[in-house]
């Protein structure tokens, strides 16, 4: 219970640092820069004492994509590529303790651990075509990472190891981006040995979410669009150094906070940890928002749907956007979601997903997570059900 002289603190906090940052942006403190986190992923990978590598591949259109590596103790160990959700970057993969993360435990179980970054994250920035500034850059959804970013990070991969084919985890947004490239790029789905799938999100129309909901009844991404308006920042420098020192300080007014904005479930999150999760936070583009908004809007998983008919006539030969085939999908797949996920529910999990995806070979019946919320799939501190995990693709990956 949060006493009342606690409270006091925390207002009294709140406006220190609300003073500071509002002076820090006169000061020019707060100017726009290339921003990188205060902590990298490789950090929080070497700071628990594992060793990290940082790679680059390159998409067929022109993107430069980070992905961390941490190497495995044996020459020629299998390898798992990692995709992360929406609004975080690789480092949300290691952001807890090695007794607690996916990451590190498929590194103590001998996999050859790869975490890649979707295009417009900090640490895939670049593009031989376009800057940041320009509105070409930010033209994309999970549609195009699904096309290009999965696949250029597979290639890369199997290409450094010799593999040839990879296991594939991935969470959220991620698991859109790659049943997408399962679906529809077959060529890539046969180096895929096995999906497994963390709260994927790909039929959102049940959402409960207050973010989700509040960003969909304002029309969020359509009213920056109207703005001209093409991305969404992550936590700039100063906005991290201001939240981590108020998670530092209340640890557990923050998680309430959290709790509250996020529908985490408090049992499940290290709340002495609030300060590293906040600096896996990252942005994305505004179309991508708008494609995620779509989804809740129809209840479908499908290609982005553009206004003007003729331009989806042109791209998908009718007026409004198809359906993604998941259908398509023959690989094996272990699936997980949360009881208590308010993003990704278990209802359109149940109801939607696991009828759309026929064709796959289901290693297990798809697992329902007792309590577990949309986050809870990387910062759980319940590191028995990541073991499990690791037990599945021990004996089904590749």
């Amino acid at each position: 219970m949060v006493s009342l002289q606690d409270t006091r603190n925390v207002l009294k906090k709140l406006l220190n640092l609300s003073l500071l940052y509002v002076w820090a942006g006169f000061a020019g403190a707060a100017q726009k820069c290339e921003a990188q986190p205060i902590i990298t992923a490789t950090d929080l990978i070497v700071g628990q004492g594992y060793p990290a590598e940082l790679h680059r591949a390159w998409t067929a259109d022109a993107f430069e994509l980070s992905i961390h590596r941490i190497p495995p103790k044996n020459v020629g160990s299998r390898a798992v590529l990692m995709m992360h959700g929406v609004f975080v970057n690789a480092g949300s993969w290691v952001a807890n303790l090695p007794f607690n993360d996916l990451a590190f435990m498929l590194h103590d179980a001998g996999w050859d651990v790869w975490m890649g970054n979707f295009r417009g994250t900090v640490y895939s920035t670049f593009n031989t075509n376009y800057t940041q500034k320009q509105r070409e850059y930010w033209d994309f959804s999970w549609i195009e990472m699904a096309k290009y970013d999965v696949p250029a990070c597979i290639d890369y991969i199997l290409k450094f190891t010799g593999h040839e084919k990879l296991s594939l985890v991935c969470h959220s947004e991620g698991c859109a981006a790659s049943l997408t490239t399962l679906a529809t790029l077959p060529e890539v789905a046969d180096k895929v040995g096995i999906l497994m799938a963390l709260a994927p999100a790909a039929f959102v129309g049940h959402t409960t979410s207050l973010p989700a909901v509040i960003g969909q009844k304002l029309d969020i991404g359509d009213r920056l669009a109207s703005r001209e308006i093409w991305h969404v920042n992550g936590l700039t420098p100063l906005a991290e150094v201001l939240l981590t020192e108020f998670c530092s300080s209340w640890p557990g007014v923050c998680a309430i906070t959290m709790q509250i904005m996020m529908g985490w479930d408090l049992r499940n999150v290290n709340a002495s940890r609030m300060d590293i999760y906040l600096q896996v936070t990252d942005g994305t583009s505004t179309k991508n928002l708008q494609h995620g908004f779509q989804a809740m809007d129809t209840n479908r998983f499908a290609y982005y749907n553009y206004s003007d008919p003729n331009t989806n006539r042109d791209l998908y030969g009718q007026v409004d956007a198809p359906d993604i085939p998941l259908w398509n999908i023959t690989n094996k797949i272990a699936l997980y979601y949360g009881s208590h996920d308010t993003l990704v529910t278990p209802y359109d999990i149940e109801n939607s997903l696991i009828p759309a995806l026929s064709s796959a070979a289901f290693v297990q019946r798809p697992v329902s997570i007792p309590f577990w919320n949309h986050a809870d799939f990387v910062f759980s501190m319940d590191g028995s059900w990541y073991q499990k995990m690791v037990g599945v693709l021990d004996k089904w990956g590749v």
